[in-house]
């Protein structure tokens, strides 16, 4: 009698998901545009951001984004010059329409 033993052995690798959200495929174009508050400067006017923290992009690429030193976030449609204060701007705290340097 002959006995036979086979024995098989497989490797996975896992590749992580990149921390930052951003498609590992993603390429990046060297030209860009502006498309929430403004690069030459920054201020608390609806057209400025001052220390952008968080940034949001829904499905109809609305740019919602935590303005962090602004204590606001702020909601840019597309094309829009200025956004639109959709919680907090009336400075730090923790009343109804306050943030804490949202992030």
């Amino acid at each position: 009698t002959t006995s036979t033993t086979t024995t098989s052995t497989s490797t996975t690798t896992l590749v992580p998901k990149p921390i930052d959200g951003i498609c590992e495929n993603a390429a990046w174009s060297s030209n860009g545009t502006s498309v929430a508050g403004r690069s030459d400067g920054l201020g608390s006017a609806l057209n400025r951001l001052y220390s952008p923290w968080g940034l949001y992009v829904d499905v109809n690429e609305v740019v919602y984004v935590a303005d962090s030193k602004n204590h606001r976030i702020v909601k840019w449609e597309p094309g829009a010059t200025a956004g639109q204060i959709v919680a907090g701007g009336k400075g730090s705290g923790n009343s109804s329409d306050q943030l804490n340097h949202p992030s």
